[in-house]
């Protein structure tokens, strides 16, 4: 099949990006990039900027594209967290990405954790502090292994976290933690190489190694 008839069957795609949540400016680069890329490529595409997470608003608003498939630029709560992916599901339009029930457990970091453990992986050594259950005495008597982790248990682009190697740092980074999200991770930090894999449908793409600048 040539490209031009590949094009043909996609359709109109609709490029979500933006929303609401802490990682909103990084979302619309992506988007952009994605956007420029299918026009530059003759891909019928049109840019759609979230700016609510109200379901019905955004129902409304991605219906009045009238889209055939979603590619979703999206970053962090409600784009990769299954609350994007819930309403998509619904208006049965076909989206990029995982679903909702894979999204949610991917995002969480918590409960990532356990599914990781339960699978025989290896995992570093870490605690779980929920806000509400969270005390000063409490954050005290942590026994915390350093250098550590602290970062929100659902966010991303290292938003919200901290690497302390000192006990004195441990209440602003946890109370940074708190700003993003009411569940953070305390977690033994290991030094290593970031390696991401994309997926393109049922294909493995080449292993790539994220260098930060």
């Amino acid at each position: 099949m040539g490209l031009e008839s590949k094009i043909k069957d996609l359709g109109k795609i609709a490029v979500v990006m933006g929303g609401v949540s802490s990682e909103r400016e990084i979302s619309l680069k992506s988007g952009k990039a994605v956007f420029d890329a299918f026009k530059r490529h003759g891909f019928n595409a049109v840019a759609v900027d979230l700016v609510s997470e109200n379901p019905d608003e955004v129902a409304q608003l991605i219906r009045s594209q009238n889209p055939d498939c979603i590619f979703l630029a999206l970053h962090g709560h409600f784009g990769e967290d299954g609350g994007i992916q819930t309403i998509l599901d619904g208006l049965k339009i076909p989206y990029t990405g995982s679903g909702a029930k894979a999204s949610k457990l991917a995002m969480d970091k918590a409960a990532s954790r356990k599914i990781f453990e339960a699978g025989g992986l290896n995992v570093p050594q870490s605690k779980v502090l929920l806000r509400q259950e969270s005390s000063i005495e409490q954050i005290k008597n942590l026994d915390i292994p350093l250098p550590a982790v602290i970062k929100p248990a659902a966010n991303g682009s290292s938003i919200g976290l901290s690497i302390i190697d000192n006990m004195v740092d441990l209440d602003r980074a946890i109370m940074l933690g708190f700003k993003f999200d009411d569940t953070i991770i305390i977690e033994r930090f290991i030094e290593g190489r970031e390696l991401t894999v994309g997926i393109l449908a049922d294909n493995a793409l080449p292993v790539i190694e994220i260098v930060p600048k």
